[in-house]
């Protein structure tokens, strides 16, 4: 009974005092959400940050309820993704965006399926540092936060992008003017952050032969490429 006074009243600070606009605590409120570089979430990385987001849920850890290190920037997907579960092994905890060490090593990975269009998907590649706790909790928080399913949105969209450009480079120097072009932004990509949705993208374009030799060509017009497929077999 005690622990649920105790989180029902910290609840009340919460949100009448602490995250209550014109409150004069809310300016700490604000300087955690707007904490992220660019407004982004950290826990997602690509949407914008709506919201305060308790990393153990403050209704099973009323304690902890103003503690800043268990107060995380989030956008409302991600936030409402993540709920107020508190998982029962190590394994199913999801990452705190400031203390969950990855390192620099390159662990997220895009494959590159011939299709008309390309068909793009991600994939967690394991950290030689990562133990098998680490390596666990970074595919569960993959999983939780859909990341699988945005970034096979934005790298569609990218592609989209880029692929009038994509043409007019492989008409003037063919594929390895598209690997060479290719490689110039997977490198300008990883600079800024190594395990992005765009440096996995590159390079898995860079590295794909298919995508460089005909595949950059399927993305604008696919029923195009197809007839003309087509076309070649019946000859």
């Amino acid at each position: 009974m005690t622990a649920a006074i105790d989180a029902a009243l910290m609840g009340i600070i919460y949100k009448n005092h602490f995250a209550r606009q014109g409150s004069p605590s809310r300016v700490l409120y604000d300087r955690i959400r707007m904490a992220p570089e660019f407004s982004l979430c950290p826990l997602c990385g690509q949407r914008i940050v709506a919201t305060v987001d308790h990393y153990l849920p403050q209704s099973r850890f009323p304690a902890l309820n103003l503690t800043p290190a268990n107060l995380v920037p989030a956008c409302s997907d991600c936030n409402k993704r993540k709920l107020a579960t508190v998982p029962a092994r190590a394994e199913d905890q999801t990452l705190h965006p400031y203390f969950d060490d990855l390192g620099n090593e390159r662990w997220l990975i895009a494959s590159i399926q011939p299709s008309s269009p390309p068909t793009v998907s991600f994939d967690i590649r394991a950290a030689k540092i990562w133990d098998e706790i680490l390596t666990a909790r970074v595919r569960n928080h993959f999983v939780v936060m859909g990341l699988s399913e945005l970034y096979v949105a934005q790298a569609a969209s990218e592609l989209a992008d880029i692929s009038y450009g994509l043409e007019g480079v492989g008409d003037t120097a063919g594929p390895v003017g598209i690997r060479q072009h290719l490689d110039a932004q997977f490198r300008s990509c990883q600079a800024r952050d190594p395990n992005s949705w765009k440096t996995a993208l590159y390079e898995g374009l860079r590295d794909s032969d298919w995508f460089c030799d005909e595949g950059f060509g399927l993305i604008r017009n696919p029923r195009q490429a197809n007839e003309q497929a087509m076309g070649h077999a019946l000859l």
